[in-house]
């Protein structure tokens, strides 16, 4: 987590945009949310996962989507 740190930061202070391959550092970003609610709002995007469809997402705007943000908790099942 600590060698991305600097993506977390550039986020905070600019769009809360995160575009990485890394899906392990993600998973602990997320699970961080608990205790660091200023995580919740960033939105982490990999752009080598197929069903995010990031490079549609990107040429559209990139909104910032609920699903797509850290602090999401989806409905399982």
């Amino acid at each position: 987590m600590l060698e991305d740190v600097h993506l977390i930061e550039a986020a905070l202070v600019t769009d809360r945009l995160v575009v990485a391959l890394d899906e392990r550092v993600r998973r602990h970003y997320r699970r961080a949310c608990s205790v660091v609610p200023g995580l919740r709002r960033i939105v982490w995007v990999n752009p080598n996962r197929k069903e995010e469809s990031a490079n549609i997402w990107l040429r559209t705007g990139a909104r910032a989507e609920r699903l797509r943000m850290l602090g999401y908790v989806g409905v399982v099942g």
